[in-house]
């Protein structure tokens, strides 16, 4: 080990966590354990609405993060800002003196026992939103939906999720999450997300997709599966809603409105063989009739991706015929 000449050691994040965790650093200068993705009020600034949390990376490190003002860093930084030292430097000296030197360790608990609970109850369920960026633009730009779009049917981009006062999701470029807001209701989308983690929220099956930004009447109404493929159908010059999900019915109330408002209702679902099912219940229990994409794409938005606007608009006159 290399000594400088007044037998301090080299100091870097590295020689501090040889001693101790970035737990123990949080916990000494925030004077008390935490619970890793749980939100609490920020001991940065005064915090009446908790909106501090700190998370664990997938390097393993913990990082803050500061919702309100969008503020984060490591275990060094936090100290650096909560002490109102100048330098990162500071911090280093600052925590080696502490907890080091004078040997004042908070005891150390193991991060098993503090890890983010894998399901939570969902009991209260919100989001933080984001700015809308490049990554947004370009992931919603592939189905032909531009930012106007995504104002007009309530759709954000997300910085966390946030369920029983733990932070569940957090955006990343290569794993951004929206928030689709219907009325006093909310569904969280993750497009990159594995099955199991692709979808959050507390929208039940009442709500629909597009109802609140149908007109008064019309002639054509396309009820399709999901609120995508409503705003791509927008874009492209039709009305559309959705269920809840694809395998819920429309509530009746929602048919005996729409039925007077349109004059020709078309379901639009997936070609496989949940979309298939769920069209022939739309059509057995309210006389809608259905069509379907046929071919490799199973979904609008697929085949928009595939074959472009032009092609996309040729497909729909043709099913709409």
């Amino acid at each position: 080990m290399n000594y400088r000449i007044d037998n301090r050691p080299k100091l870097s994040h590295e020689y501090i966590n040889s001693y101790v965790s970035d737990y123990d650093i949080y916990s000494y200068y925030i004077g008390e354990r935490f619970v890793i993705g749980k939100v609490f009020n920020s001991p940065l600034r005064e915090d009446h609405n908790p909106s501090f949390g700190i998370l664990q990376n997938k390097e393993g490190a913990l990082i803050y993060n500061d919702l309100a003002i969008s503020d984060s860093g490591n275990a060094i930084t936090f100290v650096k800002a909560k002490l109102g030292l100048n330098t990162y430097k500071q911090a280093l000296e600052t925590i080696y003196e502490d907890l080091i030197v004078k040997g004042m360790r908070i005891p150390e608990d193991t991060l098993k026992s503090l890890k983010t609970p894998k399901k939570a109850l969902k009991k209260d369920i919100g989001v933080k939103r984001k700015k809308i960026g490049q990554t947004d633009i370009d992931y919603w730009d592939q189905f032909g939906i531009d930012t106007d779009t995504l104002k007009l049917f309530e759709v954000d981009p997300v910085q966390y999720l946030i369920v029983d006062d733990i932070i569940m999701w957090q955006y990343t470029n290569d794993n951004p999450i929206y928030v689709y807001k219907v009325y006093d209701k909310i569904k969280v989308y993750r497009p990159y997300a594995d099955k199991k983690g692709k979808w959050s929220g507390n929208i039940t099956k009442n709500y629909i997709f597009g109802y609140k930004q149908l007109p008064e009447s019309g002639d054509t109404l396309i009820i399709t599966k999901s609120l995508k493929d409503v705003m791509c159908l927008h874009k492209l010059g039709y009305t559309a809603i959705s269920p809840s999900s694809e395998g819920v019915l429309l509530p009746v109330k929602c048919v005996e409105e729409i039925k007077k408002r349109f004059s020709d209702i078309t379901v639009l679902y997936d070609n496989d063989i949940a979309g298939i099912k769920a069209a022939k219940n739309m059509n057995e229990k309210y006389g809608f009739k259905y069509t379907m994409i046929k071919g490799d794409q199973k979904d609008l938005t697929d085949y928009y991706v595939a074959n472009g606007k032009n092609k996309t608009v040729e497909l729909l006159r043709n099913l709409l015929i």
